[in-house]
């Protein structure tokens, strides 16, 4: 009888499932093991998740924004306004869709025109969404360079994540 042993020699074809995501109500399973010959069996990733959780960081920026409710009018001296709460409810719900995709917010602030900044940074790559009361933007950036910005209504949220991934 023979036995299975990990050798340099052998290699295993390990069937796989390119970006399958399988969702139930409480977890959300990634697999992203290549479809490659490895060398090694136990190659691969497998990323699980509990829905409606945040990661730690995300979590932290949450946090951070829920404090901006309590800037009152002129927080900065220089005139600011106070941060309506559609726009802190609107900043979270956006750090749930980008947490889902497991990108973490780089930054968050408030600004003086009602405004929250979100930014996304991955490697030379950076996107901004500017969200005010009655509209969202975005800007985006490559390295030092600006290469678009617009309405946020006018494009998939979730091409952004794809772009800054």
């Amino acid at each position: 009888m023979s036995s299975l042993s990990s050798s340099p020699a052998l290699s295993f074809r390990v069937p796989s499932m390119r970006a399958f995501e399988r969702e139930t109500q409480t977890v959300k399973l990634i697999d992203d093991t290549h479809c490659e010959e490895l060398p090694k069996i136990y190659q691969g990733s497998i990323l699980i998740k509990e829905l409606g959780v945040l990661g730690d960081e995300n979590k932290s920026i949450v946090d951070q924004i829920k404090s901006f409710e309590f800037l009152e009018d002129n927080w900065d001296v220089e005139g600011a306004r106070k941060i309506p709460y559609n726009v802190i409810q609107r900043a979270i719900d956006l750090i749930n869709i980008i947490d889902e995709n497991n990108i973490n917010v780089y930054l968050a602030s408030p600004g003086p025109n009602q405004e929250i900044l979100l930014m996304l940074k991955n490697n030379n790559r950076e996107v901004e969404f500017i969200l005010y009361p009655s509209k969202e933007k975005y800007v985006k950036f490559e390295g030092a360079n600006f290469i678009e910005q617009g309405s946020l209504e006018s494009k998939e949220f979730n091409s952004f994540l794809d772009w800054i991934s």
